[in-house]
């Protein structure tokens, strides 16, 4: 989950944001939808500097990039076994906006939280300055740079 909008938005479009170009279908089909936790959580905090080391567990763990989530797995066991609900943490592909995330801990399966504000990502990256624009409509050069 993350805490304000670059990062959600970030975090939904996953590795397409590694591109310079993103479809603007893909934008045009994702929605954010704003959360309210229904009660107070309290979260071990992975910015830190000093949580670096458990850092890159997170950062390879919760990003898939590694073989199993064991090692993420064992790490929130002990995390909640001290009385903590979750992590806050660094997002995968928020990129230099080093936007922040929470890992909120619980059973498997989608969660009865209180749905807020739903929202498209087209109107959350306008409102952020960006346009969209659809690439089909661009004019397209006769030029080869291939000869």
């Amino acid at each position: 989950m993350a805490a304000g909008r670059i990062g959600a938005v970030c975090e939904s479009l996953g590795v397409l944001t590694l591109d310079t170009e993103i479809p603007v279908q893909e934008i045009n089909s994702r929605k954010l939808v704003s959360l309210r936790l229904p009660q107070e959580v309290r979260l071990v905090d992975f910015t830190d500097r000093k949580a670096a080391q458990n850092g890159k567990i997170l950062t390879t763990e919760m990003s898939g990039a590694a073989a199993s989530y064991s090692a993420f797995q064992s790490l929130a066991a002990s995390i909640d076994a001290s009385g903590n609900d979750g992590i806050r943490s660094r997002l995968r592909f928020s990129g230099p906006e080093q936007e922040v995330g929470y890992f909120i801990f619980g059973d498997a399966g989608p969660r009865d939280w209180p749905d807020g504000q739903e929202q498209s990502i087209a109107e959350v990256v306008t409102a952020l300055g960006y346009q969209l624009v659809d690439d089909e409509s661009l004019p397209r050069s006769e030029v080869s740079f291939n000869e």
